[in-house]
């Protein structure tokens, strides 16, 4: 007899998602499917034995002398996801919202123990994730994965593109297959064929406007999507209200009782101080920028969105962007200069200076070598003229693979395996990096690039998941459905092969 799987399914909201999950599944068995979701409409179709909705809120009314306490091993093995967590915790510091380190432990540990008995109670077999794990929840669940060794498949951005995704395990090694494609593709052509390789629409279409000379190319898919994300989350309850309009009355009684909160005044007096402290704080930026000489010898360091993935979990311990431009001053020959340019939508998401201390700039500014660059300076230029660039896992190392200009990246994401790329997690590979780049004359090169994006198309699913990255026709849906629910299941049959049904 076929065992069945126990599963846990992370978003893969509405028609699309559903589909997704339940055609990836459809070879197996599934015994238990809990499902986290924000409302009850978007749970999973997959047919199984027991459906669980985990609705967020709910897990704190749980009867927690009722769960499995926690071992000394578990919390061991956890403590390196538990400083992640900390630190992402920085995400629920809204509407001048504050959290101690007693604050922060005391979630961590209650998540942990309702997650362990969870996945405990259920025997659990696998997590299906529609995106990278960098919400605390979801971050707790997949690091109980990995500790527990229970396989966990996760969908996210293959790279610069909307619509192009990797299937992946694990984001620390983000593809291997990526790595393994573009290593035989240029053992295979030579410089003059590589150039020639043809590219999928898309990836051509990006190529091309990456190498204009007399313009800057078009800003990141996300930088237009994210333009009112007050206004996405409108429509999406608006989009909400439309399939269940009881959800309009509870909206509605929600929101007066909110309003007859006097906690709902503190917060607002909070947030008005630290909105107040964080545009002093950007205003004290703005003072110190200075016209960038693009002739001198610099590394471009563009800071980060904060709170975002990019950084956490994505750029591990170098989430925190101060130990990065710290490396780079110990390191970089003494006549090198660092331009830190801030992120043009850091104040304009978080007016409350989230992710960004008091003392944040003026502790940069101690560093002799850092020059603050206007937000409104093109990050193109910037590139274009630099020595290198330095960054977590952003864009920029993307857009100065077409530059020639190479890239310090302290972080795990697809352009790891780039050509010109030098992933950065110990001194002595920094110290590496900067001898290839400064010594040796070390660059991305055109043929190579291309190889590069051959490669990134040779292993990226055509698709969306967000409504907001849409770019294929609704008529396409199906094909897009297909070709994620195709590459879940490949990866459910290479550790469940034994347990799928045969004809």
């Amino acid at each position: 007899m076929k065992k069945s799987l126990n599963i846990i399914v992370n978003g893969f909201d509405g028609f699309h998602g559903q589909e997704v999950i339940k055609r990836a599944c459809e070879p197996f068995s599934i015994g238990t499917c809990i499902s986290i979701q924000g409302v009850k409409e978007n749970l999973p179709t997959v047919p199984c034995e027991k459906l669980i909705w985990e609705y967020p809120p709910n897990m704190w009314k749980t009867d927690w002398n009722a769960l499995l306490p926690l071992d000394e091993d578990i919390i061991e093995k956890m403590a390196p996801h538990e400083m992640v967590f900390l630190e992402m915790m920085e995400r629920d510091e809204n509407k001048g919202r504050a959290f101690t380190y007693r604050d922060r432990r005391k979630r961590y540990l209650k998540l942990l123990r309702y997650w362990n008995h969870v996945i405990e109670t259920h025997k659990i077999d696998v997590l299906l994730s529609c995106t990278l794990p960098h919400r605390l929840r979801t971050y707790v669940i997949y690091a109980i994965c990995r500790v527990k060794n229970i396989p966990t498949i996760l969908l996210f951005h293959a790279g610069p593109l909307p619509d192009a995704f990797i299937c992946l395990e694990h984001w620390e090694d983000f593809s291997p297959d990526l790595e393994r494609v573009y290593k035989e593709l240029r053992a295979k052509y030579s410089d003059e064929e590589a150039l020639k390789i043809p590219l999928s629409q898309k990836a051509e279409k990006y190529f091309q406007e990456q190498l204009v000379k007399d313009k800057d190319p078009p800003p990141p898919y996300y930088m237009f999507a994210n333009e009112d994300p007050l206004g996405h989350a409108r429509a999406k309850s608006l989009e909400e209200v439309k399939r269940n309009p009881v959800l309009l009355f509870q909206k509605i009684t929600s929101s007066i009782q909110n309003r007859l909160k006097p906690e709902r005044y503190i917060e607002k007096l909070r947030f008005w101080y630290r909105k107040r402290r964080a545009k002093k704080m950007f205003a004290f930026y703005e003072k110190n920028i200075v016209e960038p000489d693009l002739t001198a010898k610099y590394v471009y360091v563009p800071l980060h969105h904060q709170p975002e993935c990019s950084t956490c979990p994505m750029a591990g311990a170098y989430s925190e962007q101060m130990l990065v431009v710290s490396m780079l001053h110990a390191l970089l020959p003494p006549d090198v200069l660092m331009y830190v340019k801030e992120h043009p939508h850091q104040e304009k998401y978080f007016p409350d200076g989230r992710c960004r201390d008091d003392d944040f700039f003026a502790e940069l500014l101690t560093i002799p070598r850092v020059r603050f660059i206007s937000r409104k300076f093109s990050t193109y230029q910037l590139a274009s003229h630099a020595i290198a660039v330095a960054t977590g896992t952003g864009m920029v190392a993307f857009e100065s693979l077409f530059r020639g200009i190479p890239t310090i990246m302290f972080g795990h994401w697809s352009q790891q395996y780039a050509p010109g790329i030098f992933r950065v997690k110990t001194v002595e590979d920094c110290t590496l990096a900067i001898d290839a780049i400064f010594n040796k004359g070390m660059k991305p090169r055109l043929p190579e690039v291309r190889l590069f994006f051959k490669a990134l198309d040779a292993v990226s699913l055509d698709g969306y998941l967000d409504e907001r990255f849409r770019t294929v026709h609704k008529d396409e849906q199906e094909s897009c459905i297909q070709t994620f629910s195709g590459a879940i299941r490949k990866k459910l049959l290479q550790h469940f092969g034994d347990s799928a049904s045969h004809p």
